[in-house]
Order: C-alpha cells, then sequence, then structure tokens
C-alpha cells in the first residue's frame, strides 16, 4: 500500500520526469512506470492541476532568465545594425530583428492593457475563472 507521502513523491517524481524527458515513453522509464500509468495519472484533476502549475514555473523561471538577458540581445541587434562595416544582409536581418521585437512587444502590452481592462469590467480575475 502506497502511503501518502509516497504518492506526492511519485506525483513529483512522474511531473519532472515529464516536464524533462522528450517522450512520454522516457519519462515513465524515469518514473519506473509504464506509459499508461503516466497517461492516466494525466487524467487525474489533481495531478493536472500539480502538472500545470510546474510547467508554469518552469516557463516563468524561463521567461525571467530571458527577460534579464533581453537588453544585452538588443544591444547586439541594435550594434550589428549599425556596423557599417558588417554585410549589408546582416544588417537587415538585424534591424528586422529589432523591429519585430518592438512590434511584439508594443502588442503584449497594448493585449495585457485590454486584458485588464475587461477583468476590471467583469470584477476581477474571480469573474473571469467563474465565467469559464
Amino acid at each position: 500500500m502506497t502511503t501518502q507521502r509516497g504518492k506526492e513523491r511519485l506525483t513529483e517524481r512522474m511531473i519532472v520526469a515529464i516536464l524533462t524527458s522528450p517522450t512520454l515513453r522516457e519519462a515513465a522509464a524515469q518514473c519506473g512506470c509504464s506509459v499508461r500509468t503516466l497517461i492516466r495519472w494525466r487524467k487525474h484533476e489533481s495531478f493536472a492541476r500539480q502538472f500545470e502549475a510546474a510547467k508554469a514555473a518552469m516557463v516563468s523561471q524561463a521567461t525571467s532568465k530571458l527577460r534579464a538577458e533581453g537588453g544585452k540581445a538588443v544591444d547586439v541587434l541594435a550594434r550589428v545594425a549599425s556596423d557599417a562595416e558588417a554585410p549589408p544582409g546582416t544588417r537587415a536581418i538585424a534591424a528586422r530583428g529589432l523591429l519585430e521585437l518592438m512590434l511584439k512587444a508594443h502588442e503584449t502590452e497594448t493585449l495585457e492593457a485590454r486584458i485588464a481592462a475587461l477583468e476590471q469590467t467583469l470584477g476581477g480575475d474571480d469573474a473571469i475563472t467563474k465565467f469559464r
């Protein structure tokens, strides 16, 4: 019989394995279970909630790292785009990258503002969650 703590550790191992393995087969091997078992566990609401929370944390951590390095990347693109000695194609690619980043940032900021306004109109995040 599996104890509650044992089940929690198995859940954690499964989540880590799924998030870090390229395939379910490899994740299952890492956990010592079958692919069917992983698929079955993923259907449980509790497991799915924990999995989504872990995945969100992983993405958030990666996003933070990207954000920290973003300024350097923009500086590199700007230097390449304005380097008169760089090949024209390279300068064009760097300039295009800068424009795409600027437009994407503007689009994201605009959408965030619109979503915040909708949430406020509907009565906050809870109203949106209840609506779903």
